[in-house]
């Protein structure tokens, strides 16, 4: 993130916070600055930002999972968000999900399709985010706080919400096996 010009930054933390703190301390190594949210209890993707001073912050701002890893391209993103006038814009990765069984579609215990092994396509959330001050201030405070919610009360709120499908590398690296293909990648691939 830093090499695309991003430099002040806000960390959620609670599980293995000192870890995380001893690691990336100020963010003067990075050439960052670094400022920490300490939840007391867990608070869900968005709910840490309710501690946010939002007058005291650049927006829109950027928003990201700590358990990816990806080749986005960040200024192109944020771009993106400001052209189309959205309120939250998300990122989104298209996947399939490949069923190795024939799939019955039944009424009534009556056959009306089969699919032999049949593939699916979905656009799922990337976990990177782009949100306008509005956005920010609708994360209730000191309260779980998944960003679907926030997404869901967006749209309660009739504000525009965009997609912008990502095509470069993501991964997710919340499970092992997925941290150890991107750990190859990293090295491989010099991501």
């Amino acid at each position: 993130l830093v090499e695309y010009g991003f430099s002040n930054f806000y960390i959620a933390v609670n599980h293995k916070s000192e870890m995380i703190m001893d690691y990336f301390k100020d963010g003067s190594a990075f050439n960052a600055t670094i400022q920490y949210l300490h939840e007391e209890k867990p608070l869900g993707t968005a709910g840490a930002l309710s501690s946010l001073d939002t007058d005291a912050i650049d927006f829109p701002c950027l928003v990201m999972n700590c358990d990816i890893l990806t080749t986005t391209n960040f200024p192109e993103l944020l771009e993106f968000h400001c052209n189309e006038g959205s309120a939250l814009t998300v990122a989104t990765r298209r996947m399939s999900y490949d069923i190795p069984y024939g799939v019955i579609e039944a009424v009534n215990g009556k056959i009306s399709t089969l699919k032999e092994k049949p593939s699916y396509e979905y656009e799922i959330n990337a976990g990177i985010y782009i949100l306008n001050k509005e956005v920010v201030n609708l994360v209730l405070k000191d309260e779980f706080f998944d960003m679907t919610d926030l997404m869901q009360k967006a749209l309660e709120k009739d504000m525009h919400l965009s997609t912008y499908p990502i095509n470069s590398y993501w991964i997710d690296i919340g499970e092992l096996k997925t941290l150890e293909r991107a750990r190859v990648d990293y090295e491989t691939l010099g991501i």
